[in-house]
């Protein structure tokens, strides 16, 4: 395959996962109750940290048999995704058809429904940016959430781009990947013990921290074994950071802007993420890898000062209170 081939599959394949995926995240509003959205989301939360720890190593042993095999796993797992998710949305129908009959029967009287507005995907696209970011307890959250993506997967990038220049080898590279995964996954264990009990607000904060240090240390660091330590310490409280941010964010969105407001958290909080490895490349020519390890550091030192000086962000409290407190900006 040419570079040209894998370029356009990889961009139909995230095209895929921009436009569809939002589906699947909306869903879990409808699944799991307010005040066990953080436990939810951490379990989201190892899941990833599993799939990332397992999917270097097996794409390898894939790779070693034949690039074919890697395709044919691939179309597998989608269609096993696929008829999945026939099965639940033809179970979610059948449910449908037994609630609304119920509701008929017990009610004759129920008032008419309104005639649906026909669907504009602008007009929807920016009503989920006016309502995400006029809510003071989500819009300033977004930005942190933003630069953050950036500076650490910005400084990520320059340690692997800095290692495969140095001559180290691809096993090396894809061990420390799957360092990061195994701490992770650790992280994850932990994240349903600690949302129930640590305010989301101090959570971030202190992730936030983590990863700015953890930053800044990179740029003194240059053997393989330091740089995986420095990385899995990084990366310990971010299932927790993140279970404590999207459930909140789950929690106080509305079901009927959930799929709007997702779609433009997804753009507002990974829409950096592409300048990472921009950042990592031509930082590496310009500057070397200290100053563009500096350069990220700075990134993640700036989103941690804005979120200790975020009130709003500050003030988020513990998962059983996030529908309380989200009450209050309603009418923002």
């Amino acid at each position: 395959m040419t570079f040209a081939s894998l370029l356009v599959i990889d961009v139909l394949l995230a095209a895929r996962s921009g436009l569809f995926d939002v589906a699947g995240e909306s869903a879990i509003k409808e699944l799991v109750p307010d005040d066990a959205m953080g436990r939810a989301q951490a379990a989201n939360q190892g899941r990833d940290a599993a799939l990332q720890l397992a999917g270097g190593p097996l794409g390898g042993l894939l790779l070693g048999v034949g690039g074919w095999l890697v395709g044919v796993a691939m179309t597998a797992c989608h269609l096993i995704a696929a008829v999945t998710a026939w099965m639940l949305g033809r179970q979610a129908r059948r449910a449908g058809v037994v609630d609304t009959g119920a509701v008929e029967d017990e009610d004759e009287h129920v008032a008419d429904i309104p005639a649906a507005v026909a669907p504009d995907a602008w007009r929807e696209l920016r009503e989920g940016f006016r309502w995400l970011l006029g809510r003071r307890d989500l819009g300033g959250v977004m930005l942190i959430i933003t630069i953050i993506n950036l500076g650490f997967n910005a400084a990520i990038t320059t340690v692997i781009y800095a290692l495969q220049q140095d001559g180290h080898s691809e096993l090396l590279i894809g061990t420390l990947s799957a360092v990061l995964g195994a701490v992770m996954l650790v992280g994850a264990l932990f994240a349903p013990l600690l949302v129930p009990r640590i305010r989301a607000g101090i959570l971030a904060i202190l992730g936030l921290s983590v990863v700015s240090i953890g930053a800044v240390v990179l740029s003194v660091v240059s053997e393989p074994w330091a740089i995986g330590v420095v990385l899995g310490g990084s990366v310990l409280l971010l299932p927790a950071l993140n279970a404590g941010m999207m459930g909140y964010f789950m929690v106080a969105t509305p079901s009927h802007l959930l799929g709007r407001a997702n779609s433009a958290m997804g753009v507002l909080g990974m829409g950096a993420m592409p300048l990472a490895p921009l950042i990592a490349g031509f930082g590496l020519t310009w500057i070397g890898r200290e100053g563009t390890l500096l350069l990220c550091a700075a990134l993640c030192i700036l989103a941690a000062v804005l979120a200790i000086c975020n009130r709003a962000l500050r003030a988020l409290p513990v998962e059983s209170r996030w529908a309380e407190h989200a009450k209050q900006f309603e009418n923002d």
